[in-house]
């Protein structure tokens, strides 16, 4: 998709933003009661949180052995939420390991070793140099091709990893492009004595023996040699590091540190890169990352993703130390993501991971993957950050990044868990609703008129039974912060409480609720199924599906978002039918909601046991995606006992899809994409693949 059309697609996003449930907050006859929000509470000790699970899941042998690292220059132009890196690593033997995006191969979740070649030392891009000097370049269909006029060679960088021109450093001092429509190199003029070169996206940086340091700036056209600028440094220069956006830091041998920004070309003095070992840029701002001497790693400037921490600011002006690296000799930054390597030739990473180039995290599961085992789990939840499980004891449990469950403190004694716009939401077995912060810290408890028997969220609503069997929606205002450079929603603001209208008669018998971000559905135990309509000045009221009966369940979508497509919903009949509904919003004049519509679509599916979100589990036993991503069917090893799924998109930005399972026997399997969100803020050790699949 080129430039424009993604521009275009993210402004029509921006027009169409907020067009789903608003309001004016006025005031109707439905409305039951005022309420409260209590105060928060004291933040819960969660420094105990990670325990094991009743069967730890299989630890994955870490990548050791390895002497350098780097990451690759990968960047989404949009910049429409989708933050693609790749990285390298390269051990003692000069076998070389790459994971993440590339050219050839969009996605690798975990390292996988270069075919073809031995004795490595550099990898750029689709280029490898050889311990002989030999420059090669990678094609995963074929095996590597050594390069005419391409020996003798020191170093090599490659613009734009996937399209861009490769520059070369001989023995000799020379500097040498290759350009994509070229066979043979040719000579960078007026450039001798060079010692080492460096790239950026576009750009590109020269260092000669004497220390001086040459900016060659491409970011606005093709790299021009004779517009080259020195920069002025007030001494030699003997460490460089470079971002993907030209911004840079620059030691010299006095010791001194100085951050050069590429619009003014200048630079300015950096005092703390000083005591730096080794130093990396990245991000979209100016992140910098540095080594001491003493092995740890410190970081300070834009805490894009959190890279610099979660619960740091935006912009981070006192460097903080990273936790969990010790004994660091090198460190390396991708746009959106860092690696680390250690004394012993371990390598770790954090940041973004939305192509797998953390290493460590599982990225795409296109099979039934098994995680372990965990007795007892009542319901799961996957409509926040990652999957959670209640378990019968009313106790609540997580995976971290790491794959191994932990209880989360401080829920207790819960029926359910929601959320609303990606706030948790518990009810307890007392009937008590609380908000929770992200991490299940601190909570508030929501002051209703009555005690709560069901809950769940939908869009900026939730939608309460209470124990006579009333109806209920709060209307919340998402108040929007900032954490770790991300935007999130901090808090749940509730504006409005009013009773949705369901014939009384029905009340009583409604079997389960459901949800999506255009509305309500609610199942009864005679198998029909309602939704709630709803006009910009009126309340939720449900309303018959047409069509349908002797549904026994229900299963959404949850669709792109920032658009007004169809919402699909699945319903599933006592004989394995499957139907469609398509849940619309009608707009009125001035983007005001006029209604909800909910339509059966004539095709069905037959022969279907089991359904959740996209997923099916047909009755002889196999699961496949209805129109989704993983359409080719596959056994299931043992019966399903629940499902949930979870699915995330903005526009054309990857974010997150996936369906978790708990057997008959308490095994937890996964099938998907970022199951455990697109980004890790803790450093990790990467991993290699023999134990992610079953």
């Amino acid at each position: 998709m080129n430039t424009e059309k993604r521009i275009l697609l993210v402004l029509c996003s921006l027009l169409l933003y907020g067009s789903v449930f608003v309001y004016d907050g006025s005031e109707t006859n439905s409305e039951v009661s005022a309420f409260s929000v209590s105060a928060p509470q004291h933040p819960l000790d969660v420094s105990d949180t990670i325990i094991s699970g009743q069967r730890q899941i299989e630890s994955n042998e870490q990548l050791d052995k390895i002497v350098s690292i780097s990451t690759g220059k990968v960047f989404d132009a949009a910049g429409y939420g989708w933050k693609p890196g790749i990285s390298y690593a390269i051990d003692e033997d000069g076998t070389a390991w790459q994971w993440g995006y590339g050219k050839s191969k969009p996605y690798r979740a975990y390292p996988e070793q270069v075919a073809g070649l031995d004795r490595i030392t550099q990898i750029t891009g689709e280029f490898a140099l050889t311990q002989d000097g030999q420059v090669w370049r990678m094609d995963a269909d074929n095996p590597p091709t050594a390069l005419e006029g391409m020996g003798d060679i020191a170093a090599i960088q490659q613009l734009d990893e996937m399209f861009g021109t490769l520059f070369v450093l001989r023995n000799d001092g020379t500097v040498w492009q290759l350009k994509q429509d070229q066979t043979l190199p040719e000579r960078l003029a007026n450039f001798a004595d060079i010692r080492g070169i460096i790239s950026s996206y576009m750009s590109l940086f020269l260092l000669n023996d004497a220390g001086q340091l040459y900016y060659i700036d491409g970011r606005f056209g093709e790299i021009k040699p004779e517009q080259a600028s020195m920069v002025e440094v007030p001494h030699n220069v003997v460490r460089l590091a470079v971002g993907y956006n030209d911004a840079a830091l620059i030691q010299t041998g006095q010791g001194e540190a100085y951050a050069f920004s590429p619009d003014k070309k200048e630079i300015v003095r950096m005092p703390a890169a000083d005591e730096a070992v080794r130093m990396a840029v990245g991000g979209e701002g100016n992140t910098y990352l540095i080594v001491k001497a003493d092995g740890s790693v410190w970081g300070w400037g834009t805490n894009k993703d959190g890279i610099l921490g979660d619960d740091l600011p935006d912009q981070v002006d006192t460097p903080v130390r990273m936790e969990g690296l010790e004994h660091i000799v090198d460190v390396q930054m991708g746009t959106d993501h860092a690696l680390a390597l250690s004394s012993s030739g371990s390598v770790f990473s954090w940041g973004s991971n939305m192509t797998g180039q953390l290493g460590r995290v599982p990225y795409l599961l296109d099979r039934w993957t098994e995680l372990g085992t965990m007795d007892g789990i009542r319901q799961v939840v996957t409509l926040l950050d990652r999957p959670y499980f209640i378990k019968e004891d009313g106790s609540l449990w997580s995976l971290n990044d790491d794959l191994l469950a932990y209880e989360v403190k401080g829920p207790a004694r819960l029926r359910t868990l929601t959320g609303v716009s990606g706030v948790p939401i518990t009810l307890s077995e007392d009937g008590v609703v609380r908000i929770w912060s992200d991490r299940f810290e601190s909570y508030r408890t929501l002051d209703l008129p009555f005690q709560a028997k069901d809950i769940v969220g939908g869009g900026e609503h939730l939608l309460l039974r209470s124990e006579d069997d009333r109806l209920i929606t709060v209307k919340f205002k998402p108040e929007i912060g900032k954490k770790g450079g991300r935007y999130v929603t901090v808090s749940l603001i509730p504006e409005k409480m009013e009773e949705a209208q369901l014939d009384p008669t029905l009340t009583a018998r409604v079997k389960s609720l459901y949800a999506n971000h255009y509305t309500f559905m609610a199942l009864t135990e005679d198998g029909r199924v309602y939704y709630a309509d709803k006009s910009e000045d009126a309340p939720f009221a449900f309303k018959p599906v047409a069509g349908l009966q002797h549904i026994r369940q229900l299963a959404h979508e949850y669709f792109v978002r920032y658009t007004l497509e169809p919402a699909p919903v699945w319903a599933l009949d006592e004989n394995g039918r499957l139907f469609e509904i398509h849940v619309n919003q009608v707009m009125a004049s001035g983007r005001k909601l006029a209604a909800i519509e909910a339509t059966v679509l004539p095709e069905t599916q037959e022969g279907i046991k089991a359904i959740s979100g996209k997923l099916r589990i047909t009755a002889d036993g196999q699961w496949f995606e209805q129109d989704g991503n993983l359409p080719q069917r596959q056994p299931i090893p043992e019966e399903v006992r629940l499902l949930s799924s979870n699915y995330d998109y903005a526009i054309e930005g990857p974010g997150s899809y996936y369906h978790f399972i708990v057997t008959s026997s308490g095994t937890l399997a996964v099938i998907g994409y970022n199951p455990f969100g697109a980004l890790s803020s803790v450093p990790g050790s990467v991993v290699l693949p023999h134990a992610t699949t079953s």
